[in-house]
């Protein structure tokens, strides 16, 4: 075989060529039909949800009780950064629309992780 040459090199692709063509009937044989992809909606990290109770209302999500729990609510700066936290999510905003007055509460998870004033 030489390259300079082309002695050799048409056999040798041949060769290469007849031996790929049985390796893919092989794996087509072997292959199970393709299934199909299941596709749905799962339940976002982000997404949470605001319920009125007597008295408040009940926050719930993945996200929002994560930052609870590691909250320190003793400290003024960090119920402030919660309280951030829950603008920035469009918590507040909800929680206006739905006419949530001064002095009610808003519980976090259920069961409770923090009540907080409004």
């Amino acid at each position: 075989m030489s390259s300079h040459s082309s002695l050799g090199i048409k056999e040798l692709l041949r060769l290469t060529q007849t031996r790929l063509d049985k390796i893919k009937k092989q794996s087509r044989k072997k292959s199970k039909p393709a299934e199909l992809p299941i596709i749905g909606l799962r339940e976002s990290d982000e997404g949470w949800q605001v319920k009125k109770l007597p008295g408040g209302y009940l926050v719930t999500g993945k996200k929002i009780e994560r930052f609870a729990k590691r909250t320190y609510f003793g400290d003024y700066h960090g119920e402030q950064r919660f309280r951030d936290i829950m603008y920035k999510m469009g918590i507040m905003a909800e929680l206006e629309r739905q006419g949530i007055d001064l002095g009610q509460t808003i519980q976090i998870g259920s069961p409770a992780i923090v009540n907080l004033e409004y």
